[in-house]
């Protein structure tokens, strides 16, 4: 009897939850894509720091739109865009205190692009595709 009620509780958790997971998926959506973030290291000739690095951003992009989420509050950040394959920058800003920052790529012919995202000591770059 204990296996029988065992078993109908872990049906009715797993089933119960589904419902959230779906509606989960569907809030973030099929076309998101996560733009991995590498830090690009200090400033030539800067010290060079061997710790751990606490990713202050990410990056994601979905239907040309490029989404950057910080993850502290910074005071200022410049973010550049940039296309690879003639070296034009489509995008160059300076934000102060962003929380979220969204930026429309849907003119811009399809690629391959380079984000750069720089405040004080923090660097931190990706390339993605439209």
């Amino acid at each position: 009897m204990k296996k029988l009620l065992f078993v109908f509780f872990v049906l009715a958790v797993v089933l119960g939850n589904a419902p959230l997971q779906a509606q989960f998926v569907s809030m973030v959506g099929d076309d998101e894509r996560e733009i991995p973030l590498d830090p690009s290291g200090p400033v030539e000739g800067g010290p060079i720091t061997r710790s751990i690095i606490i990713q202050p951003a990410n990056a994601y992009i979905c239907n040309d739109v490029v989404s950057v989420d910080f993850n502290k509050e910074i005071p200022s950040v410049s973010v550049s865009i940039t296309d690879v394959s003639t070296g034009v920058t489509v995008h160059s800003e300076t934000y102060f205190n962003p929380t979220l920052v969204t930026i429309d790529l849907s003119a811009k012919d399809p690629g391959q692009y380079y984000l750069e995202i720089i405040s004080g000591e923090v660097r931190l770059s990706g390339y993605f595709t439209l």
